[in-house]
């Protein structure tokens, strides 16, 4: 490098200066470290948080203040095992800055302490030593170790030059400080002139700034001439199709992103800018579309949709006209003549009506539209119905069949359309038409097969016997009120006179009739009548039952019996 030497006054740019140089010099003075023994001390803070005081330090000669208590946050407590954290005051290269920051340990049965950070990218100080026991909740003085007077981990600032006084080293330090921070903040507001290493830091000369070119035209050729990869000129004359161009009397290509350039580009009286490697110029803008390339788009408002905006022809900005149906469905009707039915459900795109106005249809057969109606389409599904409408079904199952309800061997569906049942019903039936009421129909063992029964219904069948009599019962269904009784015996006395056929011993006898049933003899009486309107007892030889409704006495001359007697009525 040879000489190098400052820091002197800037006459018109040539003293440049930058903060490493800065940074070289101090760090060439002073050791890094703590300024001061009371400066950033730690305490703790509350919960797993510390506070770092106020205080100055040099890293590598570079200046870090913190001018109020600094909260720094320390990770949770490992549940089982210990660990060491520090904290490092860390100069960054690439964040450029200087700043605490809290190195978590890892977590042992004998932790040991994080080792600083010292590389390219960064080089760390370390202030403090915090051991976080198992299970801490909280930071304690205990817990912390101060390793600032440790020259390995930090140290204290101190003049690397036996007797030359700190304080004189200081002030010039600092007024060295002021110089190129006024600098610096000259540059930063515009005021100081740019830096070589700020505009051109690869020595790229004219080819890093916009060159003025001088441009002119004559008849179908701009002429450009000038120097530098980078330039700029005036517009001297409005472009036209088939204008050329030429670079110091070299004829050369010309563009305009992926365009060759035109006149949306070169407009006259404007300044454009433009780059040049010896073979082409190009041209900054591009990225749009040239009226070349819009001359080539043909789209009419009516092909689009009503109210977007597009470009198409030219650089006037349109609007399409296209209605936008959206999701409407349109019915149609069945077309005259045809087994055809016309529907408006079109797919999304562009329709339009011919010369007479006929609207778009698309057609498709009748038999491939479904004739249900929705309360039989199952719920969740559609279909196209007759009209050319798309219908949603709305038809639940809801059986409750279970397979021992239904026919072995058939099968069905309950309430899940996608699940097919089959039954297993068997019929075991035994009855035969006999057995069965007339009128009823059964099935035993065939469910295709139904018979009829052809037992009587005798409902309240019903009769009186005769004493000593028996009826068949008819066979049937019987209700069971029905009923069987036999007549009742009824005691009535009764009497005759039964007279003799002839005086002597001609018997008499008197039949009381076939309806009635003698049961027995109560009293016989006999009494005689000479015919003088008197009487007198008479003889009776025998008094007999002829049979169930005949009696039969013999008597002396003259005589007639009395007889009482009880009978059944039959």
């Amino acid at each position: 490098m040879g000489e190098w030497s400052g820091f002197f006054p800037s006459s018109g740019g040539d003293r440049k200066y930058k903060t490493a140089h800065i940074a070289a010099i101090t760090d060439a003075l002073f050791h890094s470290g703590v300024c001061q023994n009371d400066d950033l001390t730690l305490a703790p803070a509350g919960a797993m948080t510390a506070a770092l005081g106020a205080g100055r330090a040099l890293v590598n000669g570079y200046h870090y203040q913190n001018d109020s208590p600094l909260t720094l946050t320390f990770g949770y407590a490992d549940g089982t095992l210990a660990r060491i954290d520090a904290v490092m005051l860390r100069r960054d290269v690439n964040s450029r800055d200087i700043h605490a920051v809290v190195v978590p340990g890892t977590p042992a049965i004998n932790p040991t302490a994080p080792a600083c950070t010292r590389d390219a990218d960064a080089y760390d100080l370390c202030l403090y030593h915090v051991r976080i026991p198992a299970g801490a909740t909280a930071i304690t003085a205990s817990m912390i170790t101060d390793r600032r007077a440790d020259a390995d981990l930090c140290g204290y600032v101190y003049c690397k030059f036996a007797g030359i006084g700190t304080s004189v080293m200081q002030a010039a330090v600092d007024e060295m400080i002021s110089a190129v921070s006024s600098e610096l903040n000259q540059l930063n507001a515009g005021t100081a002139v740019m830096t070589k290493a700020q505009y051109d830091p690869n020595g790229s000369g004219v080819d890093v700034t916009a060159q003025i070119y001088k441009c002119t035209k004559s008849g179908k050729v701009y002429a450009l001439t000038g120097h530098g990869g980078f330039g700029r000129f005036k517009v001297p004359a409005a472009w036209a199709s088939g204008d050329t161009w030429t670079v110091n009397g070299k004829s050369v290509p010309a563009y305009c992103g992926a365009d060759v350039v035109d006149g949306d580009t070169i407009v006259a009286g404007r300044w454009v800018l433009f780059s040049y490697d010896g073979t082409q110029l190009n041209f900054s803008g591009g990225g749009g579309l040239s009226l070349g390339k819009l001359a080539q788009a043909t789209a009419k408002p009516g092909q689009v949709l009503a109210g977007v905006p597009y470009y198409a022809g030219n650089k006037t900005l349109k609007k399409g006209t296209m209605p936008d149906r959206g999701q409407n469905q349109y019915g149609g009707s069945v077309e005259a003549g045809t087994d055809y039915i016309a529907i408006r459900d079109l797919p999304e795109g562009y329709y339009h009506t011919d010369d007479a106005k006929n609207a778009p249809e698309a057609r498709a057969k009748m038999t491939e539209f479904g004739t249900a109606g929705k309360d039989e389409l199952m719920a969740g599904y559609t279909m196209t119905s007759k009209e050319g409408l798309r219908i949603g079904g709305t038809l639940i199952l809801s059986g409750n069949a279970d397979t021992s309800d239904v026919l072995s061997g058939k099968e069905f569906y309950t309430t899940d359309p996608k699940t097919k049942k089959r039954g297993t019903l068997a019929l075991s039936g035994s009855a035969t038409a006999a057995d069965v009421l007339a009128g009823k129909t059964f099935y035993n063992t065939d469910a295709k097969s139904k018979q009829g029964g052809r037992m009587a219904d005798n409902g309240d069948w019903g009769t009186t016997l005769a004493p000593g009599g028996a009826i068949a019962v008819p066979p049937g269904k019987h209700s069971g009120n029905g009923v069987v009784r036999a007549r009742g015996v009824v005691f009535s006395d009764f009497s005759s006179i039964i007279r003799s056929a002839a005086q002597g011993f001609a018997p008499g006898k008197t039949d009381i009739g076939a309806d009635k049933y003698i049961l027995g003899i109560t009293n016989a009486d006999m009494h005689h009548y000479p015919g003088d309107g008197t009487s007198d007892p008479g003889e009776m030889w025998a008094i007999w039952l002829e049979n169930s409704h005949t009696i039969g006495v013999s008597t002396n001359n003259g005589t007639h019996p009395y007889i009482t007697y009880n009978y059944v009525q039959l």
